[in-house]
């Protein structure tokens, strides 16, 4: 019973002993390795230890290197495990991005590092909360999503909700491990939660780090005028698909028209 207090009690006061502010260097350090870019924390942070053990930190910023990615968030919060931070070691559990701003315009691959996510943030649960996608032209808003995976190379699975051109959709996708020639299973899906039930559908593999995309594309609605001058009723479109950072292309078209079919 003596050896259970001292844990706990050990438990409890070494995470509040640990000065984080000291670390930040160390913490920007790390995750600019990890993205490959440089990432600054200019806020404070701050320790929270019940119900459970919680680091934050204010003001994340992620530099635009040329590439055209950059990401800043308000605030970024983690779930530590309690016991190896006893042994100095940092273990998150879960990473909340609270409204971030992440920019993708004018890609060339390869932007993203082998390693899709460090050791010891891999197996954490990451949320967005409220977060902005500006992609070239187009911004998502509203963007509430949850990544969890199960290692550094995958395999990951993300689900969450959007908004895109007014209308909110959900979005769920899964990306298998990495294979020894670098591609990775990817099924991707959008649909509304609005209107007449629309969805987008994509099946196929992704290429990594060059982010190239190889298969097949099914979209459906079950009205099609609520999208574009057409006469009412369902409508269905099946095509193969190669899309990479800066061009997708689309073969072996299949459409269906409230019945009729074309090729």
């Amino acid at each position: 019973m003596l050896l259970v207090a001292a844990a706990a009690t050990a438990a409890w006061v070494v995470p509040s002993r640990i000065d984080w502010q000291a670390r930040r260097a160390e913490v920007e350090a790390a995750a600019s390795a990890v993205l490959d870019r440089p990432v600054r924390i200019e806020g404070k942070f701050a320790l929270r230890l019940l119900p459970s053990t919680r680091v934050s930190a204010i003001n994340l910023v992620v530099d635009d290197v040329g590439d055209g990615f950059s990401a800043r968030a308000q605030e970024v919060r983690l779930a530590l495990k309690s016991w190896p931070l006893l042994a100095g070691r940092v273990v998150a559990t879960e990473v909340v991005l609270v409204s971030p701003m992440i920019t993708l315009s004018g890609l060339s691959p390869p932007i993203f590092p082998a390693e899709l996510a460090p050791a010891w943030i891999a197996q954490a649960q990451v949320r967005i909360e409220d977060g902005t996608l500006r992609l070239g032209a187009m911004t998502v808003r509203g963007v509430d999503a949850r990544l969890s995976g199960e290692g550094p190379g995958g395999p990951f699975a993300l689900e969450g909700e959007a908004t895109a051109a007014g209308r909110r959709v959900k979005i769920a996708a899964a990306l298998g491990r990495s294979g020894f020639d670098g591609t990775a299973s990817l099924e991707a899906t959008l649909a509304t939660t609005q209107g007449p039930a629309t969805e987008l559908r994509a099946v196929g593999l992704l290429a990594l780090p060059t982010l190239t995309f190889t298969g097949r594309a099914v979209a459906s609605t079950a009205d099609l005028a609520a999208f574009m001058p057409a006469p009412p009723g369902p409508a269905r479109a099946e095509a193969t698909l190669i899309a990479t950072p800066d061009r997708i292309a689309a073969g072996e078209l299949a459409l269906d028209l409230a019945g009729v079919g074309a090729t």
